[in-house]
């Protein structure tokens, strides 16, 4: 049985668009769904995962870059997997309005619930 979980820790934003226009996901970040990987959850692995994103002008990741490793490679490769699957972003824009590319930058959990 596959056991999938939505556990979130509030994002960090950086953009190379003024303020005002950082990017923004268009979803609430505690709906997205990752699957716990299935080892990761029968040897009791948990931990938090920094990424960063490359979002493209069309508001979904172009990449997805780990920047501090949960110390273990499946949740590490979930948590890239679920954001530039399930995640879009409204696009940053420059200053006449006009999207371009930006950088989303967060953690995310991953923590078995007792």
């Amino acid at each position: 049985m596959r056991r999938i979980f939505s556990i979130f820790v509030p994002p960090l934003v950086v953009s190379s668009a003024p303020a005002a226009a950082q990017q923004a996901p268009k979803i609430d970040l505690r709906t997205v769904l990752f699957d716990y990987p299935a080892q990761a959850l029968r040897n009791g692995r948990q931990g938090t995962v920094y990424y960063q994103l490359l979002v493209g002008k069309n508001g979904k990741a172009k990449s997805c870059k780990i920047t501090q490793s949960s110390g273990h490679a499946d949740l590490d490769e979930e948590t890239c997997r679920a954001m530039k699957k399930r995640v879009r972003f409204q696009p940053a824009t420059d200053k006449v309005g006009k999207p371009i590319e930006g950088i989303y930058a967060s953690k995310f959990t991953f923590r078995i619930p007792h």
